[in-house]
Parts: structure tokens; C-alpha cells; sequence
């Protein structure tokens, strides 16, 4: 048997998924996952600066993937509008009206029940949808590709979330601030200042770290 590498096909699979889920293209930049990141990145992402990297791509097409699985055929994804914000909610197998959001992730599972289980990122999406949809529950299915078991199995946990009102409005404020610094930059062409619109361990892995590593040693973080 002989085993020879070959880039060419690699090359072609990533494409085909890219262009399978449209991770290439640009989405609207009010979208309400948007505010979750970095609004820097979601500037230059309007700007095309950089393609997606392999890593991205594969991340992606995984998530997109199992959605696909657990959703109907027939599934239509509404599209809903709130002070400027567009949101998407997951339409899954379960046939209900309730609001119902699937994440995968590659953390154990046997950190589900801790505290900071759920990440900030996710409970700010699932608070702005409830905001939008005029509701305060919100179920939450994770499977993660990493089980408890030896060799690590998926496994699939589901969750109901109550939040109060409070909760929902706090969020929507936060939402709404991130969501004017996105605006003014767009509409300005001025980037917004590098590492002050996002999270530490956002830059790990991010295929503009170069470049706000570079604009900040030169004195052009914020893009000017």
C-alpha cells in the first residue's frame, strides 16, 4: 500500500464546503450574532480583508452540518426585525413554536452543569431572541463532540432557560451599544480601535491578529 498526500483534493473539499454553506460570502452586518464577537472582525469581515481560514471553514460546515441533521426538510427559517437588529431563530425537529437553539461545541461534556457552562456569547444570542420574539424561555440543545466516556463519544445534553426581564433588558442595552460602534464604523470606514470591542481569547486563532498586531505597534488601532 502507499499513501501519498494530496493537497489538491483537501483543497477542493474545504471548497465545497464553503460554497455548500455559504461561509464565504458576506452576511448582513446587523445580524444579532454579530454583536455576540468582536465588532472589529465583523468590520473587516464587511470589508472581505481576509478569507476565511481551513479552520474556520471546518468549524463552520460542522455546526452548519448537524443543524441540517436535526432540522425537517421542510424546515422555513423566519426572518425577524427589531430596532435595526435581524434575527434567524433555529427551526428544529421538535416541531414547536418555542424558541429552540442548537450549539456544538468541542468542550467535555462533563463540564455541563458547571456554572459558566453556557458561554457569555450564547446567552446574550438566546436573551436578544427572547427580546425579539417577545418571550423570556429558551431551549438550549448542546452536543459535544468531546462525551464523558473513554474514547470520548458525543453526547447530547437539552435545556430549558427562564430569564427574567431584567435580564433581557440589560442585554438588549449591551446589544444595542455594540451595535453603534459597528454602525459608526461602517459608516465612517474607520475601523474600531483593535482589542477594545472584543474578548481576550477572541484573538486566538483569528485570521486578522496580524494585522491588529501591526496597526497597533504602528499607532493605527483604530484604523484611521
Amino acid at each position: 500500500m502507499e499513501r501519498v498526500e494530496n493537497p489538491e483534493l483537501q483543497r477542493l473539499a474545504v471548497r465545497w464546503l464553503a460554497d455548500k454553506y455559504k461561509i464565504l460570502e458576506t452576511r448582513e452586518p446587523n445580524h444579532l450574532s454579530t454583536y455576540m464577537y468582536c465588532r472589529t472582525k465583523a468590520f473587516l469581515d464587511q470589508q472581505q480583508t481576509i478569507e476565511p481560514t481551513e479552520e474556520e471553514i471546518l468549524l463552520f460546515a460542522l455546526g452548519y452540518g448537524l443543524q441540517d441533521v436535526l432540522m425537517p426538510p421542510n424546515a422555513d427559517t423566519p426572518v425577524l426585525e427589531l430596532e435595526g437588529i435581524v434575527y434567524r431563530p433555529d427551526i428544529t425537529f421538535v416541531g414547536s413554536d418555542q424558541l429552540i437553539e442548537v450549539k456544538t461545541t468541542r468542550r467535555s461534556a462533563k463540564k455541563h452543569y458547571e456554572p459558566k457552562a453556557i458561554s457569555d456569547s450564547w446567552l446574550m444570542y438566546m436573551l436578544g431572541g427572547c427580546k425579539i420574539q417577545g418571550t423570556n424561555t429558551y431551549d438550549l440543545i448542546v452536543i459535544y463532540l468531546m462525551g464523558n466516556y473513554s474514547p470520548p463519544f458525543p453526547q447530547l445534553y437539552a435545556d430549558t432557560i427562564t430569564f427574567t426581564f431584567e435580564e433581557i433588558e440589560l442585554n438588549w442595552a449591551t446589544i444595542k451599544e455594540r451595535k453603534v460602534v459597528l454602525d459608526t464604523a461602517l459608516e465612517s470606514g474607520i475601523m474600531p480601535v483593535a482589542y477594545e470591542h472584543c474578548e481576550p481569547w477572541e484573538c486566538k486563532g483569528c485570521r486578522y491578529v496580524l494585522l491588529c498586531e501591526v496597526l497597533t505597534r504602528e499607532g493605527l488601532a483604530n484604523g484611521s
